[in-house]
């Protein structure tokens, strides 16, 4: 059936997957009035927004761009919104996380599960890149800058790696099967200014195990032993 299939390629733009889990699901008789969602053509990412009510979903349709398509429909247990129309897989994304940020409802990115995840780049064989057990993965944007990969590792207490998805690297937070745990652990993430996305692991390739050790948490929970920055010239 392809709703199975279609749910194993969901994508979360930030926050927006860890609220599904919290969202408050619509009652059996409102869900059947709606048709189940059709899944995406080809390579089309879609955004699904989940919204059971008419005035939510009225609030989705004068959001969206004009060029996009907005039909309510039923997505296993939640009423949504799916959004269809975007070019490429960032706009999608951040369209999904404009959602989140301004109308408060929970979005997903969905992805055709034809769609399969590139390879990393041939010239870094040295990294060995390799693939990952089915289940979740936490990863997270760095912008180019090596020094996220040090303050992951602090907030999650953890080594964090460096893998690639869509043909972009990102940093990698956790690989897990437990579903709440990889949201719990999104949620945790943004609320401390990380940029992260959870993710279908079979999309993902890891191109080294770890970028960043856990070791400067050490530091960073014992305060008192650093030395107090110098105050700013008057």
């Amino acid at each position: 059936m392809w709703i199975r299939r279609f749910q194993r390629s969901l994508v979360a733009g930030g926050l927006g997957l860890g609220m599904v889990g919290s969202a408050i699901a619509p009652s059996q008789a409102q869900t059947t009035n709606y048709a189940e969602c059709q899944p995406p053509q080809g390579q089309e990412p879609l955004v699904l927004v989940v919204a059971p009510t008419a005035e939510g979903q009225q609030r989705v349709r004068r959001a969206i761009p004009a060029k996009l398509a907005a039909t309510p429909c039923r997505y296993l247990k939640d009423v949504v919104v799916r959004v269809s129309g975007f070019e490429t897989d960032s706009e999608a994304s951040s369209w999904a996380r404009y959602v989140y940020d301004n109308l408060a409802l929970p979005a997903f990115i969905a992805r055709s599960p034809e769609v399969t995840s590139s390879e990393a780049p041939a010239e870094d064989q040295d990294y060995g890149p390799r693939s990952l057990p089915t289940g979740y993965v936490v990863l997270v944007e760095y912008f180019s800058q090596p020094e996220t990969a040090t303050r992951l590792a602090q907030a999650t207490n953890s080594p964090v790696g460096l893998a690639v998805y869509g043909q972009k690297p990102y940093l990698l937070a956790n690989s897990t099967r437990d579903q709440q745990a990889a949201m719990e652990l999104l949620q945790r993430l943004t609320r401390q200014g990380f940029w992260p996305i959870l993710v279908d692991s079979s999309r993902v390739v890891v191109l080294t195990a770890e970028v960043a050790e856990q070791s400067a948490t050490s530091a960073a929970e014992s305060p008192e032993t650093s030395e107090p920055a110098d105050s700013p010239a008057p």
